[in-house]
């Protein structure tokens, strides 16, 4: 009996130290893949995504949810880097 309640404790910790709150900010790019019909919000660049769609057959887009917030105003639209010169 002891051994069953140490076992349903550890479990009812485990689940609840796995259940947080996500901090981390959306990503900008989405990929939807034809073969799989999958759907990928989670590529920081345009270049990332399309390598990925490249191999699954599908197409990339800005990110909904961040179009939504800047269009109301709650996230600015990240600056674009500089890019570097290759040096060839």
């Amino acid at each position: 009996m002891r051994h069953i309640l140490i076992g349903i404790g550890a479990l009812v910790a485990i689940i609840g130290a796995g259940v947080q709150e996500s901090t981390a900010a959306p990503r900008p790019y989405c990929l939807d893949a034809d073969r799989t019909h999958m759907k990928d919000c989670s590529y920081h660049t345009f270049r990332q995504c399309l390598d990925t769609a490249n191999g699954l057959g599908g197409f990339c887009y800005e990110n909904p949810a961040i179009l939504w917030q800047q269009r109301l105003g709650i996230v600015e639209r990240a600056p674009r880097r500089a890019t570097k010169a290759r040096r060839d």
